[in-house]
């Protein structure tokens, strides 16, 4: 991830590009897919080898070098180290974070990390409280990378009792071992 961006100095102001550029470039292959293949919208990637051919194996240009999907969201987990990245990625599908409106900037990402976090843990695709049963549907990202949110010394638990809407926090306080995950909507998510 080293092409050459000289004005991109700061971490934010790279962090902000890799975070527009997956984005962009997720919707911009949802696209070219579309265009050769119209039943991609009723499809998706649902299939382990549809995810594999559109996340790692389709290649893009940036900055005069070619990257996955999976290429740049690996370097990008890995450089930065900043598990509020997977609130902020979007890979085209319902159970994604939704797209910002608009493009990160240097000048706020932290407000704007810390919003999109926010935001997917108070969407049911992010968190669901179960009261009766005393159970607490979480994310598959939470599971899928475990080692991001537990980098910093933190429990998953308490990474996400630091972002969840008050009547979570107060569950999380009572009982904090009760977790199951939501299962991934791999759904496209294509509006009419």
């Amino acid at each position: 991830m080293d092409s050459n961006r000289s004005t991109l100095k700061t971490r934010e102001a790279q962090l902000a590009f890799w975070i527009n550029s997956y984005n962009a470039l997720s919707i911009y292959g949802v696209v070219k897919k579309l265009d050769k293949d119209p039943d991609f919208a009723n499809r998706g990637n649902r299939s382990l080898f549809s995810r594999v051919r559109f996340f790692a194996v389709q290649k893009f240009g940036v900055g005069g070098k070619k990257y996955t999907l999976k290429a740049i969201e690996d370097n990008i987990r890995k450089k930065f180290e900043d598990s509020r990245i997977h609130f902020a990625l979007n890979c085209s599908s319902l159970g994604c974070p939704l797209l910002k409106n608009g493009l990160y900037s240097a000048a706020n990402l932290d407000q704007e990390l810390d919003a999109a976090t926010k935001l997917y843990l108070s969407s049911a695709d992010g968190l669901k409280l179960d009261k009766e049963e005393g159970i607490l549907y979480v994310s598959m990202i939470f599971k899928w990378y475990k080692k991001d949110f537990e980098a910093t010394g933190k429990k998953v638990i308490e990474y996400i009792r630091e972002y969840a809407p008050n009547n979570i926090r107060e569950f999380i306080g009572e009982k904090k071992d009760n977790l199951k995950y939501i299962e991934w909507n791999w759904t496209l998510n294509v509006s009419a």
